[in-house]
């Protein structure tokens, strides 16, 4: 059997993409495949777990060290933890973190000998693998925030930005194989990194049965649950969501809001603040980060997920919402339409909420706001009304975006 080293430059458990990571490397655990994982982590935290019968071999990289005097650099601007952003990283910072990164895969690639490389996010930790192990099959998995660093580094002017760009797109465009997640995101990543569109291919993400799925009775709620699952900033509309439920007041007083996330910064502090002073004549629970069983019993004792993101990859806690039989409103976000398929955008169980415009990747324009609240809202008060009955249709549709069914497809790039 063949054997997987898999490469992310951050935390592997704590975002949509170390989820990812997670889910693939428990797929190929069970098909017998032996697994490596390199990853970075803070000298702080605890041991990772990963959910396998057989063993991983697990090759950190320590930050917040002698080496790297940092946190963790995050893929996102804004992180579920404390972490440093690409765009602050000083030209030798970033040799320094390319050389204790080269150390561990180097060790990585020598111990364990790996067929397949995997790395997550089409980036400097996948162009630097590609540079030095051109001949070694490697796979990269575009995660949307690959592509919207890529973005952020060619606006920023400098000598230093101009030669990360370089280097990525010369390094990645040379990969064997590209996995993104919708056609949206695979013509974007043929026409940004020029890599030849025969190399890239769709294949979308999965939810876990043995945590996500639905209750056979479900208790019927006195008041209605509403969850919001994801990091808690701006660009993912946090606060606008409590201000379209505060907007429902006058039809529904039985309303509660639960939060599930977390976030570091100004933007994070200033959303927990609102929670605390609430004014808004609803209850809102901010339960923090919480693991994903714990995120599966939640769901199941809700009634509607809200996603309000101006921007998102390919969000699972979607069809992970949904395979627990939950409502679902999400903005009308490129290539969602398209993952969920018309049995389950034609059932009733999701709802799109128009987006507002846009003045950079995930900045609305301000006189937007009041219009893409309301809509929300609106989105939200529709499902509140809505007396779903999921179908055997809609259940086979929904099963069929399991993490079993992603593998098996993903595998075929083997």
């Amino acid at each position: 059997m063949k054997k997987i080293l898999n490469i992310i430059a951050q935390k592997p458990d704590k975002t949509g993409s170390g989820i990812y990571l997670q889910a693939l490397v428990k797929e190929a655990d069970r098909k017998g495949y032996e697994q490596a994982v390199v990853a970075g982590i803070s000298a702080k935290d605890e041991d990772v777990y990963f959910d396998v019968k057989k063993d991983i071999t697990f090759y950190p990289v320590m930050f917040e060290t002698k080496e790297l005097p940092f946190p963790v650099v995050g893929m996102s601007d804004i992180m579920p933890y404390e972490s440093t952003r690409y765009r602050d990283l000083s030209e030798d910072i970033l040799k320094k973190w390319k050389s204790e990164f080269s150390l561990i895969i180097d060790k990585a690639v020598k111990e364990f000998k790996p067929d397949i490389i995997i790395c997550h996010h089409i980036w400097i930790i996948t162009a630097m693998v590609r540079e030095i192990y051109p001949n070694r099959k490697t796979i990269a998995f575009c995660h949307g925030t690959d592509l919207r660093q890529l973005e952020t580094f060619k606006k920023m002017d400098s000598q230093f930005s101009e030669n990360v760009v370089k280097y990525v797109i010369y390094n990645c465009k040379n990969l064997d194989v590209v996995v993104a997640s919708q056609s949206h995101e695979k013509n974007l990543v043929i026409n940004q990194y020029g890599i030849n569109e025969k190399k890239v291919r769709v294949d979308g993400s999965g939810f876990n049965p043995d945590i996500f799925y639905m209750e056979k009775n479900k208790d019927i709620n006195t008041n209605i649950k509403i969850v919001y699952a994801g990091k808690l900033s701006y660009s993912k509309g946090v606060p606008n969501l409590i201000n379209a439920i505060k907007l429902l007041e006058t039809h529904h007083k039985d309303i509660e809001l639960y939060l599930v996330g977390s976030g570091v910064g100004e933007e994070a502090k200033d959303i927990l603040k609102i929670c605390r002073d609430n004014t808004y004549g609803f209850n809102i629970h901010v339960l923090g980060a919480i693991h994903q069983k714990e995120l599966g019993h939640l769901f199941r004792s809700c009634d509607i997920l809200v996603l309000p993101s101006f921007y998102e990859g390919l969000s699972l806690v979607l069809i992970e919402a949904m395979a627990c039989g939950l409502k679902v409103v999400v903005t009308d976000l490129p290539g969602v339409r398209e993952w969920m398929g018309s049995s389950i955008n034609n059932s009733g169980i999701i709802e799109y909420s128009s987006l507002p415009r846009l003045k950079d990747i995930d900045i609305p324009v301000e006189e937007d706001i009041p219009k893409f609240e309301r809509n929300l809202s609106s989105a939200i008060n529709k499902q509140i009304e809505n007396k779903l009955v999921i179908s055997e249709e809609l259940k086979s549709a929904i099963n069929k975006k399991s993490w079993k069914s992603a593998f098996e497809d993903i595998e075929r790039s083997f």
